[in-house]
């Protein structure tokens, strides 16, 4: 991606819409919140590696908060 515009900003996130089929024979429950934690980890990992081209957005942890509206304010309404 870079190799090709160097200045390109990237915005990761995770999706809040939980997993309604699994490959494996667990619970999808469980096996969804497995996935979401191995893809946000991975996402802050990319995030502060390469910080200056890579952000991430919350959108997972906004939906997923018990007050979506404060937890959105903090983020982006700081002064």
């Amino acid at each position: 991606l870079w190799k090709n515009n160097p200045d390109c900003k990237v915005i990761l996130t995770l999706s809040p819409v939980p997993s309604y089929a699994t490959f494996y024979d667990t619970n999808v429950v469980l096996r969804s919140i497995a996935n979401k934690a191995l893809l946000l980890n991975a996402a802050h990992d990319l995030a502060e590696e390469y910080s200056e081209k890579v952000c991430y957005f919350p959108a997972f942890e906004i939906v997923n908060s018990i007050s979506p509206l404060d937890c959105f304010e903090k983020v982006f309404c700081m002064p």
